[in-house]
């Protein structure tokens, strides 16, 4: 038996689907607005404070489907910080530059 679709949404998103639920409560209706099912609704509350938790911490990630941490938090966001500095400056980044960034990073 074929899955049903698939449907991604961002964490931006999930911020208004909780901030839908919050003010109105009619789950069936909100997770019918958005196309996705009932259950899925209930477990992106349940998690409402993991999302906007690191939507406080990224946000120039607003786009971001998943929450993800790393091992070492300080790096990510120095190369985070990197990458957003080089975009404001219009800067051409490739993966050697990253990584090269990186492992200065890493030795300092």
């Amino acid at each position: 038996m074929p899955r049903g679709n698939y449907k991604s949404l961002s964490l931006k998103k999930k911020l208004e689907l909780i901030k839908e639920v919050e003010s109105s409560g009619k789950r069936k209706d909100i997770a019918a607005k958005y196309g996705i099912a009932a259950s899925t609704l209930s477990c992106i509350y349940k998690s409402k404070d993991k999302i906007i938790g690191s939507l406080n911490n990224i946000s120039s990630f607003k786009d971001q489907k998943r929450i993800s941490k790393g091992k070492n938090p300080e790096i990510d966001m120095a190369v985070r910080h990197f990458i957003n500095e080089a975009r404001d400056k219009r800067i051409p980044l490739t993966g050697e530059i990253i990584k090269k960034r990186l492992l200065n990073l890493v030795s300092c």
